[in-house]
Parts: structure tokens; sequence; C-alpha cells
């Protein structure tokens, strides 16, 4: 497997086929040589014209580099390109004489103008976009040896450079690798460039002997020699130093160097890892500098496919999902530590400067370097009242012109804001808020400056963040008082519902006390203000729905109340008269089924679905209201970790004085209670949890079955129902491939339990007639029969699960009742 950044023999043969590309690439390489070597170049003659007669010569370097370490330029040199197999090197001579290669090869050095500058002291060079094996390699050289001693006794050796020669030469250059490898390279970086972004900043690197393990994991994980599955994670806040930690846990092997790609970008990310995927000729290690979760996760799907020749270390800040395998965090740097790389890179600073430095960066490395290189702007007598006003008043605002100020304090903002592709409509979005009004091109403009000196607005792929957290913390003060605090309420009612949880974030985390209570307090006052006419507007549900989503207990009650104060007509009505209340209608399905999955937001999240279900408006969708909420009384895969025995008695309390319409419905859960096919869930998995855990006890669990039977029988007398949906649900409950599970007596007597007399004993015949049959003609049988007797709108509305593959979750661990 080749390395990512090698070029080898294959990808010079591809040429074969492309004259003109071949040319271009051989003169490419011959021009980073003669840049290397520091040739002028009134020297270096190239031609790309290759369908002209050009007398033997593709390219002349008209004088020797003396020291040239490829050996190949110490004379004068004239170079003659072939794009074609070595087969295809033939002599032309009339009909009858000999040929071969080695008078084809002698026909090449005799071409006229060939001939000319051996005579006046040119070397031969023969390029050729074709492998040799050694000893024909050498047989050539011989031959063309041969050939140029008798045009001049003392012409210099020829050389014969194959493909393999050519890409190993061309390995040299970064620059080459990039354009001619069959690998996407123009978007990553290599080792050494990464290397070079940190240097420039701090040459000196100063290892912490607190993260040696961190380090030694980190080249365990990349120099394994078994498949790589799983992502590891470095993960820490930003400005602490993890990226120039592991570019230098990284250096330490050489060999690294040819297979280290690095991005910030996770986008390129993602497409460099689909690309490597898809070549199987080809070996990488990834590093994905500022990964969400979201694309670790999508990168790790890649890996069990091709684990063997990719391995992907993935760098963060966002701190999601820390502890879990494969996740190690950086802590802040003590400031002994920063001290100690300030001494190492600023020798000639005072140490009581170094020492107030390493003290004012809090654990942030590249905010202590940078106050040291701008030391001529903090105060000489060192004196600091508050971090506020230090790096607010006084170096931010001399270290940064006010345009590049305002910029920083834009996007600090949120924690972070896009800014391109999909999300580039975020910086618009914010910009245009009517009490900033800024350009966006001119933020992206600032943000590009500041990105290297002094980095305080970084790049992470498609997004802006302002870095180190000290200085996020600042800047967003300033922005409070610059933007929200002159008038809170007009700020926060023109601030669009996207950005609602994320600036949520950014007030609680880096907020004052009362900033928080001005936030909690206007949305708060918002919320309880809301009526009915706001149900059917999709602006005020979408910032509702981020307010839950962010603080679900204090904005869930608010929202349940809200939609159980509406009555049922009017809340149909909002949800059916526009396109407008049919999307809010969605949003508050879609938040309910993800609420629904936690136990403690269980109840409320039904209570919500029930009632759009009374207001039912989207019959016909596979994730309708009704079809969610009927879904979550489901003994299996129901969306929810409650067991199956808690969800039924919320059920039975809910149902002891319910009203006809809750009957109704009650009713229409009886094809779902026994199914165990997917729902059209949108917003979470479905659960295979409760009491179908291999560890539960299978009694119990047929317990549970037979007085959900009783249970659906009563309600069938209470609500005066005919009795086709309890043959529905018979029918799900015997076509699914849980009957295996629940067993042939227990379905009888849940027939009997639940049907009138004049379904029993057609039933009853049937299963007596297929008792000796095998359970697939049983339920053929049955099936048949209970098709037959139920009333076309009791039809199942989903297909089984024999019919679309989920019974292998039941056979699992489990046994035939």
């Amino acid at each position: 497997m080749k390395p990512v950044w090698l070029l080898d023999g294959d990808d010079v043969i591809r040429f074969q086929s492309d004259s003109a590309g071949f040319v271009r690439f051989v003169n490419n390489l011959l021009a980073a040589q003669a840049r290397a070597v520091s040739l002028q170049d009134r020297h270096l003659h190239l031609n790309q014209k290759d369908t002209e007669a050009d007398g033997g010569v593709d390219a002349v370097i008209d004088c020797a580099v003396p020291g040239d370490p490829t050996g190949r330029l110490g004379v004068p040199t004239c170079w003659q390109f072939k794009a074609s197999p070595t087969t295809n090197i033939k002599a032309r001579v009339p009909k009858g004489e000999e040929g071969g290669q080695e008078v084809a090869l002698r026909q090449e050095v005799n071409k006229p103008y060939v001939r000319r500058l051996i005579e006046g002291g040119h070397g031969y060079r023969f390029c050729i976009a074709d492998d040799l094996a050694a000893e024909k390699k050498g047989a050539w050289e011989g031959w063309l040896l041969n050939a140029v001693r008798a045009i001049h006794p003392t012409a210099p050796a020829p050389q014969v450079l194959t493909a393999s020669d050519l890409a190993h030469w061309a390995n040299r250059y970064l620059l080459l690798v990039r354009e001619y490898s069959t690998v996407a390279l123009s978007a990553v970086s290599s080792l050494s460039e990464w290397q070079r972004e940190f240097t420039a900043i701090t040459p000196t690197f100063v290892p912490v002997g607190r993260w040696d393990q961190t380090a030694q994991m980190i080249r365990d994980h990349v120099g394994t020699q078994h498949p790589v599955t799983t992502i590891l994670t470095v993960q820490g806040e930003a400005g602490v130093g993890k990226s120039r930690f592991v570019c230098e846990a990284l250096l330490v092997n050489e060999g690294l160097h040819a297979l280290v790609a690095v991005t910030s970008d996770e986008k390129v990310a993602l497409e460099f890892a689909q690309h490597v995927s898809r070549n199987p000729q080809t070996r990488a290690i990834l590093v994905a500098d500022e990964c969400s979760l979201e694309y670790r996760d999508r990168l790790e799907r890649l890996l069990p496919a091709c684990g063997n020749r990719l391995c992907v270390v993935a760098i963060d800040n966002s701190l999601k999902r820390q502890g879990a395998s494969g996740e190690m965090r950086l802590e802040h740097l003590q400031p002994g530590d920063i001290e100690t790389i300030l001494e190492r890179n600023f020798l000639t600073l005072p140490a009581d400067r170094r020492r107030s430095y390493a003290s004012l960066a809090q654990g942030f490395v590249r905010l202590a370097v940078d106050l040291c290189r701008r030391d001529w702007q903090v105060p000489a007598d060192g004196r600091i009242d508050s971090l506020f006003g230090f790096f607010h008043d006084h170096y931010l605002r001399k270290r940064l012109q006010p345009e590049e100020l305002q910029a920083v304090e834009l996007v600090s903002l949120l924690p972070r804001i896009g800014y391109r592709d999909e999300v580039g409509h975020e910086l618009e979005r914010v910009c245009a808020h009517p009490q900033i009004a800024l350009r966006p091109i001119d933020v992206v403009q600032v943000a590009t400056k500041l990105k290297q000196s002094p980095g305080f607005i970084a790049f992470a792929g498609r997004y802006l963040y302002v870095t180190p957290r000290l200085i996020a913390k600042v800047a967003f003060e300033a922005a409070w008082n610059r933007w929200v605090g002159p008038d809170p309420d007009r700020f926060l009612g023109h601030l669009a519902p996207e950005f609602l949880d994320r600036f949520i974030e950014r007030v609680q985390v880096d907020g004052t006390e009362p900033m928080r209570a001005i936030v909690s307090d206007f949305f708060f006052a918002w919320a309880s203000k809301l009526g009915p006419p706001d149900l059917g507007r999709e602006d005020s549900i979408l910032r509702l729905v981020r307010l839950v989503e962010v603080r679900p207990n204090d904005f869930l009650p608010v929202l349940r109340g809200l939609l159980e104060r509406t009555p049922i007509d009017e809340l149909r009505g909002r949800h059916s008269a526009s396109e407008e209340g049919a999307q809010a209608r969605r949003q508050l399905v879609w938040l309910a089924e993800k609420v629904a999955c936690f136990p403690e937001f269980f109840s409320d999240a039904e209570r919500i679905l029930l009632q759009l279900t009374r207001a039912e408006t989207e019959a016909d969708l596979g994730n309708s209201a009704s079809r969610v909420w009927a879904s979550l009384f489901r003994i299996v895969l129901s969306g929810s970790s409650i067991p199956f025995p808690e969800r039924l008695s919320l059920l039975e309390r809910r149902l002891e004085n319910a009203d006809s319409v809750l009957l109704t419905l009650a009713l229409g859960l009886l094809d779902e209670i026994f199914v165990d096919g997917p729902v059209w869930r949108l917003a979470a998995p479905p659960w295979f949890l409760g009491d179908f855990r291999r560890n539960s006890g299978f009694q119990r669990t047929r317990s549970i079955c037979t007085n959900v039977a009783k249970q659906c029988s009563r309600w069938r007398r209470a609500s005066r129902r005919p009795a086709a949906p309890l043959l529905t649900a018979s029918k799900c409950l015997l076509s699914s491939d849980s009957f295996r599970f629940y067993g042939r007596d227990f379905w009888q007597k849940f027939v009997q339990s639940s049907t009138p007399p004049r379904f029993r004993t057609p039933c009853s015949r049937a299963s007596r007639q297929g008792s000796r049959s095998s359970w697939k003609s049983f339920v053929s049988r049955i099936g048949v029969l209970i098709t037959n007797i139920i009333p076309a709108p009791y039809l199942p509305r989903r297909k089984s699960s024999c019919e679309i593959g989920i019974g292998p979750l039941f056979r699992t661990g489990f046994t035939a009742g």
C-alpha cells in the first residue's frame, strides 16, 4: 500500500496515454529541481509542444550544477521524453534490415539536435513512462553509452529514467505530489507543513511531562499493524496546545511524514477519508483538526472497511462525549509549564514579565506567546486591575484595529458561526440583526487576517469561532455591552430561533449573573405570553422548541400547558389552516418524539403527543402525532426506555375516566401494542429494552401480554365497539416473528379472552387444524382466516416484521414459547 505523500511508478505510467501530460510532468520536475539548486531561469529551456519536430530533444539545461544531489545535473544535459511503454521503443529500419531496441536507442541519440548537443558536452537523459527491470535498464544505458561515445569519445554517461525513477525524484517536492497523486491532496497539509505553522510562532517545543502518556497513546494508535476501527480523539479547550502537541507526537517517527495528512476542515477530512477508502492501494493517517462529534461519527463509520489502510486522529474543543473510549482530554497547562515554554522561546524577555504573562494566560499557550510577542504594548509597571479591563480596554484595543475588534466581538456572540457552504447563512443572519448591521464579507476578511496572528478568530471547516476561551469570554462581554446591553428586549426579540441554543450556551458559560438573569427573564416572559394563535406560527414554535431543547425542565411544562389549554377544535384549525401551521405542528411532533426518549420527560412528551393526537391533522403520515403516540405503548421498540408495565399502568390510569374520544384512541392502540416493526421515526432510533432483555423472565413477559389482552377486552366492552381492532392486534401478534417467542398457546388464550364468541370458534378450529404443522403453516392458516373476518378499515397499517426483516432481533437469545 502506497503512502499518500509518495508517488510511485504507477502514477507516472498512467501518462502513457497522455503525451502532453507526461511532458508537463517532467518539465515541472526539472523546474522544481532548478529552483531547489538556485539555477537561473536562463539556463533552463523547456518545450511543452510534443507534436512538433524537436530534433530528439524535449528540454535542455545548458550549464552544470556542481553538487547536484540527484546526480543527474552535474553536467549540461539534454532530455528526451517518451510517454509510451518500453515495448513501443522500436527501430525504424528498411524492410529486411535488423532492428530492435538497441538500434532504436542508437537512432534517438543520432537525431540532429541531440547529436549536436552531445558533441558540445551535454549528457543525454532518456525519460520513459514505464518501468524496466534493473538488468534491462543497465543494458539500455550500455547501448546508449556506446552510441554517445561514437559521437564524442569523452561524452558524459547517459542515463535512463524510468517511471519509478521519476516518481522517486518528484517525491522531493510536495507541490508535485499534490498535483500528480491519485489521492486528493490539494486541500490537506503534510506533517512538515503543519509543523511550520507552529514553529513560525514558537520555534521551540517544550514537552509537558503530564502529557507523555497521551503522546505515547497517539503514537501507538497510528503505529499499530492491526486494523483500527475507532478514532482517537484528543480533546481540550481551544488554545491549550492540542494541535501542536499532536503534531510533535507524530514528528518523533520520521516514517510517518509520508502518511500524515492534516486538515482543519471537517468536510475536507470526510472527503479525503472517503477517497482513501475507495482506493485499496492507498494508506494514510488523517489528522482531522477541529472535528465535531457529527463528523467523527461519520468518519468512524468508514473505518471497518479500510481500518488496515486509514487511521484517524481527531482534535476537538467541543468536549462532547468526553471520557468515551478512544477519547482523551488535555487539561490546561499550569503557569509553571507555560513559563518554561516562554523561557525557551523568549529568553531576552525579563523573567518577571514572562511569569506575569503565564499567569494572565490562564493555561492558554497561544495567548501567553502573543503577550510576549507584544510586550511593548503592555504597561511597563505591569499593573492589572481586572482581566476584562486589561484584555479589552487595554490589550485588545491596542492589539487590534477597531474593525478587527468589532469582528472578534461579533463572532464571540455564539460558540461558533457558519460562514460558508450550507451554513453560510448563519453569519449573514447575525450580521443582518438590526442592532448589529455589519457586512459578512468584511467579517470574513478580518478573520482571515487574524487567523495566523494573533489567532483570535479560528477557522474550523465551515465555521468561525473565537479562541482562546479567555479572549472569547472577554470579547463576549464587550459584544454584550456594544449590542445587547443598550436594548436587551429588542436584541433578543430579533435573535433568530436557530441561534437560541448557542446564544444561551454562551451566556451560561461566559456571561455574568446579570446577563443570565436578563436572558432568562426575557424568554420566560415571552413564553408565558404565548397563546393558541402562536401554535400556528412557525417562527414562534421554532423559538419555543429551541428553548425546550436547551432547558427542558423549565420550558417543556410551558409548552405542554399551552397545548392543553388550547381547545381541540382550535388547535386542529391552527395546524390545518395553512402551510405555516402544518410546519409548526411538525416541529412539535418531532420535539415530543425526541424528549420521550428521556425517562424524566416521558410523561410531558406523552401528554403533548396525546393532545396533538386528539387534534390530528396528518393521519396519512407515517410519523403523525397519533402514530408516534401509539408507538409509545408498544411492548418493544417503543422509542422509550420506560418499561412496558409502567407505560401500560399510565394508560390504564388515563382510561379510568376516559371520554369516548380517548377510548376510541385507545382502541387504535391495539394494532400497535404487539407490533415489533419500526415506526417511521425521524427524531430517534427505537429502543429494544424493558422486559424483552436477555435476563428478563419469560413468564413475566407472557403475563404482561395476557394483561394487555384482558385490558383490550375491557376497553372493547366499555366502548361497545366491534371486535375488529382486537382481531387486528391478534393478526399483528400472529404475523410477527415475536410469535415464536410468545408461543402458539398464548395466541390461543389471547383470542379466547379478547374476542366475541362468534369469532372464537373458527379461530380455535383453524388453530387445531394447524397444530401439527410448522409454525409458518400455522401462521398462514390463521392469518388468512383473520384477514377474511376483519373489516377493511381495521386492516393493519404497516407491514409485519416478517415482511421487513426485523425478526432477527427477537430470535437472538430467546427460544419459542
